[in-house]
Formats: C-alpha cells, structure tokens, sequence
C-alpha cells in the first residue's frame, strides 16, 4: 500500500518492490548534465518484517544472510549496483544496518560496505542505528555508517544532515550539518558550541577522516599522502 501510494503521488521510490526486479532497481536522477543512481538495501533484523523480494513477491533488496550474520559470495545487489554503475556518473547505496543505538560499527557493517564500494558505488550512507556512528574512505570512497535521526521519535538525539555536492563527474565533497532532534523537531546547531560538540563526537568516532569546524568532511590518510 506504501509503493501504490507513492505511484499515485508520481513520487519515485527505491529499496522495496512488489518483486525483485522492482525492488533491486536503481532509482536514476539527471541534473546538469550529472547522472547520479541511487540504490538501497536492509538486513534483515526479522524475516517476517523484512521479506526478501523475489520474482513474484514484494520485498526488499538483501545482500547477506541474516541467520549467521555473513555475506554471500556475489548477490543480486552487487548486480544492481554494476547496472547503475554502467548508467550513471555517481552511483550511492543506501544501507539498513548496525546495532541501535550504539557507536560500534560492527563487522558485517563494514563488509558489507566494502562489498558496496568494489561492486561500484561511490558513496555509502547508513541508517538503523538511530545513533551516530563514525565515517570511514575505502578505496578513496565514503562511508557514512549512521546520520543518526532526520526524524523518527521524540528522544534528544544528536544527528546530522549529510550535503554532497558534484562539481562535474569527477569531483566530490561532502558537508555535514550538525543537529539536535528534541521533542520531535530537528534543529540546526551549525556554528554553534553544541554544533561543534556532535562534530568533534564524530571526528572520535571516525577512522582516517578529518571534519573541519565548517563541517567539511576531508580522507585525512589522503591528504598526508
């Protein structure tokens, strides 16, 4: 009922069909010249509230086998990654993973990450955890494991808003807006003493990376090079 809703509001979506082929597609969005593909996946935290799709079934897109918590060897993602790749200038997964509310990226997070990045995308943006947790290159291409809460409950979270901006098909950054969602509403802390609290929360959190106090997000590893 939520994708027939969608369609009658003409809104694209990603991540989720009434079958495979429609779950594992990736959304395509043209702007100035640039292509940029969007494609996503869950793991599945319980096989009743997460169906697999399949050809005639609706579901999401899975890339790793919930029950013992490791990958496949090749998946039907990685191929949907590999067509977007082929289609597009910049290719982003979104990922359902990680524990909640806790800052420990745990292995099959990163695998998985990994595994995103070889199979072609360019940039990985996590969600689940509800919490922040920290950004790591690999292979010269992002990992943002957890924002944190754009809006979900009524907890104080910390959290972020994430701004990637293309400057032609080769050139990337990235800007994070700090943020504090209380009693509901999110609020920009940007510029402020609580803004640069969560940055330097995630600058801890982080493995290689350098945020400036503007909130620019640089691969320090790659910059001492």
């Amino acid at each position: 009922d939520t994708l027939d809703a969608f369609s009658e509001m003409n809104l694209p979506t990603v991540g989720a069909g009434r079958n495979a082929e429609e779950a594992y597609a990736p959304y395509i969005l043209e702007k100035n010249g640039i292509k940029v593909a969007f494609v996503a996946t869950s793991r599945a935290e319980k096989q009743y509230f997460t169906p697999v799709a399949e050809a005639a079934w609706f579901g999401l897109p899975f890339h790793w086998d919930e029950t013992v918590f490791s990958l496949f060897g090749r998946s039907d993602l990685d191929v949907s990654i590999e067509v977007a790749k082929a289609q597009a200038d910049f290719v982003i997964v979104y990922a359902h993973f990680g524990y909640e509310y806790n800052t420990v990226i745990e292995p099959a997070q990163q695998q998985a990450a990994y595994a995103f990045i070889d199979a072609g995308a360019d940039l990985v943006v996590g969600a689940h955890p509800h919490i922040l947790q920290g950004i790591e290159a690999y292979k010269g291409k992002m990992v943002f494991y957890s924002l944190g809460n754009f809006l979900f409950n009524d907890k104080d979270l910390d959290t972020v808003l994430l701004k990637v901006t293309l400057e032609g098909k080769d050139r990337v950054s990235y800007n994070l807006v700090p943020c504090r969602q209380t009693g509901g509403v999110v609020s920009d802390c940007g510029g402020t003493v609580e803004g640069e609290r969560i940055l330097q929360a995630l600058r801890r959190l982080s493995i290689g990376i350098a945020v400036d106090r503007e909130g620019n997000v640089y691969n320090a590893e790659a910059e001492e090079s």
